[in-house]
């Protein structure tokens, strides 16, 4: 999440929260032996990650089902998904609130990745930025919006007028490979930044 709030948002007018991630999932819990008693050990469900969300009626409760640790065949029975499909993988998830009762959450997708290393990103053609609306109760709403020319470079910000704003530079994103140091061929530089903004409407 780079160190950003973004994947967290408070409902306005109320207690509630809603939290977004991406995740692999888990399948068979097992006994963490280098953990200790109590700890468990799982496998990826899938190899690209989807985007999950979870609900908070107030700062310290969550709304649902907790993470399981019974050992078993299972593992992600209680996570609320907002991309069920598998196969893509999903980074960059952002979430912001329109009001008490519906939210806006967004990733960038890569329809065929290639995740050479499990324990980082996955590279591949950049098929678009989604833009899914959710409710207070994490029900999906519709289908989720996609653009090619636009994705969340940094906080979601709910301006108080019914949008939602963010900022972006304008460009022709790839996700082919991991950003390098210094100068990279075909890189070019940013002049300017864009913001763009969502309602409900």
């Amino acid at each position: 999440m780079g160190g950003s709030y973004s994947n967290l948002a408070r409902f306005p007018d109320s207690d509630s929260y809603i939290f977004a991630w991406v995740s692999r999932g888990a399948l068979e819990l097992s006994e963490n032996d280098w953990m200790g008693d109590g700890y468990t050990h799982t496998l990826n469900r899938t190899n690209g990650r989807r985007v999950a969300i979870a609900l908070f009626s107030d700062k310290e409760t969550k709304t649902g089902a907790e993470a399981t640790s019974e050992l078993g065949e299972g593992g992600d029975e209680q996570v609320n998904w907002v991309t069920p499909i598998e196969g893509p993988d999903r980074s960059n998830v952002h979430v912001a609130a329109f009001n008490s009762k519906h939210a806006l959450v967004s990733w960038e997708e890569i329809e065929t990745p290639q995740c050479e290393f499990i324990a980082m990103g996955c590279g591949g053609t950049f098929t678009g930025t989604y833009y899914q609306l959710v409710d207070n109760e994490g029900k999906t709403i519709g289908d989720a919006v996609k653009s090619m020319d636009t994705y969340v470079a940094g906080d979601m910000v709910s301006m108080g007028d019914g949008r939602i704003c963010w900022p972006y530079v304008e460009m022709e994103w790839s996700l082919n490979k991991p950003s390098g140091f210094g100068s990279v061929e075909g890189q070019t530089k940013a002049e300017a930044i864009s913001f763009a903004c969502m309602t409900l409407e």
